[in-house]
Parts: C-alpha cells; sequence; structure tokens
C-alpha cells in the first residue's frame, strides 16, 4: 500500500477529528505536497495540500468564554424582530387602557381595541391569546410602572417619614392618572384558577422582590435615624407594600371615592404609628 493510500486511511480509521490533532499527528505541508504530487502522476485528481495542524494561542478557559459570549450575542435581525414585538405589545396595551377607561372593561371588545390600535384582531390573538390574557398584561404593566417609580432617587435631605411618604405619593399619583383604566381593570381581573389564562407568576413575583428589596432599603435609613423599631428591613418593606396595596384595594372596591392621593396621609400613619395610639393612656408616657 502506497503512502498515498495510508494517510487517509489512518485517519479515518482513527476517527481523528481536525481539531485535534496535534503538530505531532499531523503530516507537514511538504508531505502534503508530496501526496498530491504523487496523486497527479498517477492520473488521480490532484487535491489541496493537508494543512499542518495549528495550536490554539488561546487558554482552555479563554477560548470557552469566547464561545459563550459569541452564543449569548443575539442576531441583529432577532434582536429587532424582538423589539418590534415588544412595541406592538406596548401599543396594544396602550389602546386597551384607553378603551377600558371610555366604555369599561365588562363591554371592552378584542375588536374595539384592535380597531385603536390600528391592528387587525388576528394580530392581537397574536400577542395576547384571550382578553382575560390581555387584562393580565395590563396588570402586569401597572406592577412595572408602580416599581419603576419606586426606583426613582429621592433628594437626600428628605427625613424617614418623608421619604416614605414621597414613595407613596408617586405611586397614588400614577394610580390616580390611570384611574379610568385601573378602576376597571380591578373589576375585570380573572380568577387565578381560571385555565385559559396564563398567569406570569414568576414575573410578578419577581418585581414584588423589587419592590421591598428598595423599600427595605429606605426601612433601614429610618431605623438608623430612630424613625423605626429595630426590626428585620425586609418585614418592615414587607408591611410597607401590604398596607398600600390593602388601603388601594379597598378604595378600588368602593369605585374609587375621592382621590387616591387622599389615602398618602393614612398609609404613612399607620406605616410610623400603627392603628394604636402614640402615647399610651394608661402608662402616662
Amino acid at each position: 500500500m502506497s503512502a498515498h493510500s495510508q494517510f487517509p486511511t489512518r485517519l479515518v480509521q482513527s476517527r481523528v477529528t481536525p481539531g485535534a490533532l496535534t503538530s505531532a499527528d499531523a503530516p507537514s505541508f511538504e508531505e502534503g505536497l508530496h501526496h498530491r504530487d504523487a496523486a497527479v502522476r498517477r492520473g488521480g485528481t490532484p487535491q489541496p495540500p493537508i494543512p499542518m495542524a495549528r495550536r490554539s494561542k488561546k487558554k482552555p478557559d479563554q477560548a470557552k468564554g469566547a464561545a459563550r459570549a459569541g452564543k449569548a450575542r443575539l442576531d441583529p435581525r432577532a434582536q429587532r424582530r424582538e423589539d418590534r414585538a415588544a412595541r406592538t405589545q406596548d401599543a396594544i396595551l396602550e389602546a386597551a387602557a384607553e378603551v377600558m377607561t371610555r366604555v369599561g372593561g365588562a363591554t371592552m371588545t378584542m375588536d374595539q381595541v384592535a380597531q385603536r390600535a390600528g391592528y387587525s384582531v388576528g394580530s392581537l390573538y397574536n400577542y395576547f391569546k384571550s382578553k382575560d390574557a390581555l387584562l393580565q398584561s395590563m396588570a402586569v404593566k401597572l406592577m412595572h410602572e408602580l416599581s419603576e417609580l419606586l426606583a426613582a432617587p429621592l433628594p437626600a435631605s428628605l427625613t424617614a417619614r418623608q421619604r416614605v411618604e414621597a414613595l407613596v405619593l408617586r405611586q397614588l399619583e400614577h394610580v390616580e392618572r390611570s384611574r379610568g383604566w385601573v378602576l376597571a381593570l380591578a373589576q375585570e381581573l380573572p380568577h387565578p384558577e381560571a385555565d385559559e389564562v396564563d398567569l406570569p407568576a414568576a414575573e410578578q413575583f419577581a418585581m414584588y422582590d423589587r419592590v421591598t428589596g428598595i423599600l427595605a432599603a429606605h426601612v433601614r435609613l429610618a431605623i438608623a435615624e430612630g424613625a423605626a423599631r429595630d426590626l428585620e428591613p425586609r418585614v418592615g418593606a414587607m408591611f410597607i407594600a401590604a398596607t398600600v396595596k390593602g388601603i388601594l384595594l379597598d378604595w378600588v372596591r368602593r369605585g374609587g371615592e375621592g382621590s387616591a392621593i387622599d389615602l398618602a396621609p393614612l398609609i404613612v400613619s399607620l406605616v410610623f404609628d400603627g392603628i394604636g395610639p402614640t402615647r399610651s393612656p394608661d402608662r402616662g408616657d
């Protein structure tokens, strides 16, 4: 058997991949030329010379990291599609809020939302499989907006009580600006056990963790200033979040009597003073 036939057979039998060749295993460039010229002399089809194996200059960890970074990088066309889909969803949600403010949640239809958004009804169902799913997405959108308001910075000169009051006011002012569709949404949200609704529970939990994390930082400052008792800051944050939610829900159930902003003093008082008197008449302190 000639040297030309032995070389490719040895590669096939050993099943060595090109990337696994080392400089010791691979033929030299001159050997590759020799095999090619020999094949031409025998009347065979000339093949390109077999290149020498090259050692990677990158360390293994660096090579793996570069590969992961390449995979994580989104294709520009895919990124544009995602951005376009996100803008479409936002436009549909805005249209739904306007329709719900005008006609109420019970009578709002997907046809009305599609017409207001400027899309076909079929396009709407590509993004929201039912009216209930649309309502759930509106609730998530509201939670996103409220959490973003909490994350905005506050003046450093404010006391602990003033900081909490400012945070509460931010949320209540946003609810008041959106009161039309917020009140309608609260009356129309589907029950969690509805099988046809995809509840984004993981996303809601993530937002709740973010909100309580922001509030916990303010509770920690209040403790340091002596404006709050020495307790676990996250527990205090959960208490504030539950107080705001509870009072807002009661306001919604009563049909939004008065302005949501008027609830701020009550919430701040409950947070810092509780439900009991600030002084105990029995102890005289």
